[in-house]
Parts: C-alpha cells; structure tokens; sequence
C-alpha cells in the first residue's frame, strides 16, 4: 500500500502533463454495426469503411482516470499476476518487467516489454491484456482495444480483459459498450468486484442511479474495503438526492484511503449542497493538496469562492482549472472573470 502511493507521487508530474503524441481518435460503426475506433479517419482505412464518424480530440486521450493521484493510473482493475508461469519460459522475464513498469507508473516502457514478451510468446494472453492497460493509460485507445481483443481471442474466458476493455470504452464514453464487457466478465466471474464497481460507475455516467448503486453494493458484498465503490455509491446517492448518505460512502471512503482526492472532491460538492461552505472549502483544498492537477477541484472551488463573494481567488482557480483543459469552465470566466486584473 505504502509503495502505492510513493510511486504515485514520484510519478505526479508525468501522470498529469499533457501527453506530447496525443492525436485525434476517430469513434465510426462499420459496415456490420460495430462501434470501432482508430488514429486514422474511416475514410482513409479502405473504400468500404464509413465516412460519418465522430472525432474525438486529443484533449480526451489525455485524460487520467478519474484526475486522481494517490491511486495508480490503474485503478478500475486489480494486480496483475507475475507469476513465474505466465508467459512461459521465453517471454515471462520480459512479462515481469513489463509488470513492474507498469506498477511504477512508466507506462511507454511496460508497453515496449509486453511487446517483447508477446514477440517471445505470441499466445501470451496476459501480455496483451497488461499492454491494452499500459496503452489505455497513454491515451492509445484503439490500441488498447485491439490488445484486449487479441487476449480474449486467445483466451476467451479472460475476465481481466474484458474489464480492461470496458475501461477503455469508458474513457471513449461508449458507456453502452463499456457495460456489454462487464456483464461478460460479471458472467465469467460473478463475484469480480472490479468490474461490478466501474459497471456501477457506467450506469451513473447513464443516469441509471438505482442499478448504479446496486453494483457499488455488490462490490462491496464482494471487497468490504473498496473506496472506489463507496466513492462511486456516494456520487449515485447525492445525484438521487440522498446527500447525507453520500457524504457516509465519502467518509468511508476516506477512511480506507486518506489519499483519495476525488472522494474529497467529490463530499466538497455534497457539503456545499447542504451549505456547509466551511467543510466545502476544506475538502477541496484537501484534494488539491493530494493532487495539485486536480483540475475539477480547481474548478468547484473557484465556483464556490465566487459564490461567497470572493471573485478574484475564484477566478484564479477557475482559471487554473482551464489551463489544466478543463473546458467546463470557459463560460464562468466570460461571465465573472475579468482577466485584465
């Protein structure tokens, strides 16, 4: 645990920097009805590819989960397995090194020793699920996607690819797409808590608050000390309306991981419901604190400072929160901000 968080600090600066290859992504449905994405517009791939599709910009692709430090960028999915018999005698070295590239954050390096584990042993479904998360927490989606492609055909029953997969899904906001590959691991593993967590998750990004809370439940049920989950239940909790039970799961929350930023952030906005502005701007310092990135900590505390009439500082954050590319505050600054001062 302690090692967790040492690697997440050290690795601050590169987590939340804008990723310097970012490039467009192209979301398109192909001839068979399939949501696909890729680098490259439609267009371009063949003549019978489709030539309407949406384009996702690289503001996106730099997205880290969940603008968190404090946890690894591979929150959503549990340990990989480094045993000795993984990959086999010929790829599994270069499997460990990659694993623990991974661990540390360095995730262009755990790619480039995946690949060499999977050139040393191409049925190695492992690899390919373990670079899909290294490449997913580049920003390389459509990469990531194919990897976890090629390790469920090589393993079909491979629970951890497809809640890889859902992830990356995710953070292309194909939330349908996403829940499809949980259910599929639910079904392969129904006691996953992984991937009941991020389908809960899913469901409040689609306003299905109730079965939303249901998951966070069942991953509970399943892994009694799972922050995420309560996080994820307290967020469904103040969106139904329920905001002293939400602050509850925040508190929770916070008491297995006193590090959690977003649950932090996350009980600032429930606080602020109830007008306890005090406890609001307590947390969002707090969480900024943990991760000074913290763009929508930025952003709800300019809005609050504005609120209790303290439009300067606000208009700092907001303004920080921007230049973190939190685009959400473009309009409060047109509105409150006077840049000139």
């Amino acid at each position: 645990m302690i090692s967790k968080y040492l690697a997440a600090v050290v690795l601050l600066l590169m987590l939340f920097l804008p990723n310097s290859h970012a490039t467009d992504v192209y979301k398109y449905t192909d001839m068979e009805g399939n949501v696909k994405y890729s680098n490259t517009p439609p267009s371009h791939i063949d003549e019978k590819s489709p030539r309407d599709y949406e384009v996702i910009h690289g503001s996106k692709r730099n997205k880290v989960l969940h603008d968190r430090i404090g946890k690894t960028v591979k929150e959503g999915i549990s340990e990989f397995d480094s045993a000795d018999s993984v990959c086999g005698q010929s790829g599994n070295n270069y499997y460990i090194m990659g694993i623990n590239k991974l661990n540390q954050g360095d995730f262009g390096e755990a790619v480039d020793f995946f690949s060499m584990a999977i050139d040393l042993n191409p049925n190695c479904a492992e690899a390919y699920a373990a670079r899909a998360l290294s490449r997913s927490a580049q920003g390389d989606y459509p990469e990531a996607i194919d990897d976890c492609n090629h390790a469920i055909e090589l393993k079909p029953n491979y629970a951890k690819a497809y809640v890889i997969r859902g992830l990356t899904k995710g953070k292309l906001e194909d939330y349908t797409g996403e829940i499809r590959d949980y259910d599929k691991a639910i079904m392969i593993e129904p006691n996953n808590a992984d991937a009941h967590n991020n389908k809960g998750a899913a469901m409040v990004k689609l306003r299905k608050l109730r079965e939303g809370i249901h998951e966070s439940n069942t991953a509970i049920r399943v892994k009694p000390e799972f922050a995420e989950a309560y996080n994820n239940r307290g967020i469904a909790q103040v969106e139904l309306g329920n905001i002293e039970k939400g602050i509850q799961d925040y508190d929770k929350a916070l008491e297995i991981d006193p590090n959690y930023a977003e649950a932090y952030n996350n009980r600032g906005v429930a606080r602020g419901k109830l007008r306890d502005y005090d406890g609001e701007m307590e947390d969002y310092d707090a969480a900024i604190e943990i991760n000074p990135y913290y763009a929508a900590a930025y952003y709800n505390r300019g809005m609050a400072r504005i609120r209790l009439g303290e439009t300067e500082s606000g208009c700092l954050d907001l303004s920080k929160a921007r230049e973190l590319g939190y685009v959400k505050a473009d309009d409060p600054i047109s509105e409150f901000c006077n840049l000139e001062w």
